[in-house]
């Protein structure tokens, strides 16, 4: 309950799900900031999609989802090189590495790199409940599918087991394995395989670059709040869907974070 009356140039939002939109919601009513950062998932709750777009429809505001991937050099790299190619599908299998409080990073990825934000379809199979970092939020294994309306897909797997996932990127043409926690990447062309070491940025040296640029009145390269929303919702509305099957009863908060 406690009121501030200093103005910031930039307030980054790295709260849990569940109060995020609370604290984003008095930061733009009360003319705190008018440049924000918020951590993903943008939001648990159905309810608060609507209250997000009311905020964004009505109040000036410059705010930006921390989606790092497609701020990666080598997603920009990747992207670049395969601009002739068709991309058919984006798929990280692996184990124990958060599939739905990670997801929006690989959603958000497959969008930037397919210049769509349009969703045709989502499937989810829940397999089990895995423990989750923070009390009171809720983690699964599974299969997470999403189709977009250009033809393109998204594949998400996490199974039980110790922490790792492999990152694959199916062009027509070309294919990116790459495996972020070793920094390697294979890089699959024709009859030829090119095997490379990635550097993954740390996510304290990207901040840096992120307040550099929007304290310039520069874009950070990070998707826009508008945008990362439209990619949120079909996924949570599915989520919640399939919860309130498989507890038999209405869910509106899949408590994800």
């Amino acid at each position: 309950n406690r009121v501030f009356y200093k103005k910031f140039d930039l307030v980054i939002i790295a709260t849990n799900s569940k109060i995020r939109f609370k604290i984003f919601n008095y930061l733009v009513k009360n003319n705190i900031s008018k440049n924000i950062i918020l951590e993903k998932v943008i939001y648990s709750n159905l309810n608060d999609y609507d209250k997000y777009m009311n905020i964004i429809n009505t109040m000036k505001i410059n705010c930006w989802v921390n989606c790092l991937n497609r701020v990666f050099p080598i997603s920009k790299e990747i992207k670049s090189k395969s601009k002739n190619y068709k991309l058919k599908k984006i798929t990280v299998i692996g184990k124990n590495w958060g599939l739905f409080c990670n997801f929006i990073h690989f959603l958000d990825l497959a969008s930037y790199l397919i210049d769509s934000r349009k969703i045709k379809n989502v499937k989810i199979n829940i397999e089990g409940v895995a423990k989750s970092k923070r009390a009171g939020f809720s983690e699964y294994f599974g299969k997470l599918n999403i189709d977009f309306e250009k033809g393109n897909s998204l594949m998400l797997i996490s199974k039980k087991g110790e922490t790792d996932y492999n990152l694959n990127i199916d062009y027509i043409k070309k294919s990116y394995h790459i495996n972020e926690i070793k920094s390697s990447m294979k890089i699959i062309s024709k009859n030829r395989i090119l095997n490379k070491k990635v550097t993954m940025p740390k996510v304290s040296n990207l901040t840096k670059v992120f307040v550099k640029k929007i304290l310039s009145n520069k874009s950070p390269g990070l998707v826009k709040l508008i945008d990362c929303l439209e990619l949120h919702q079909p996924v949570i509305k599915s989520l919640c869907e399939n919860l309130s099957v498989k507890y038999n009863k209405k869910i509106y908060d899949c408590k994800i974070t």
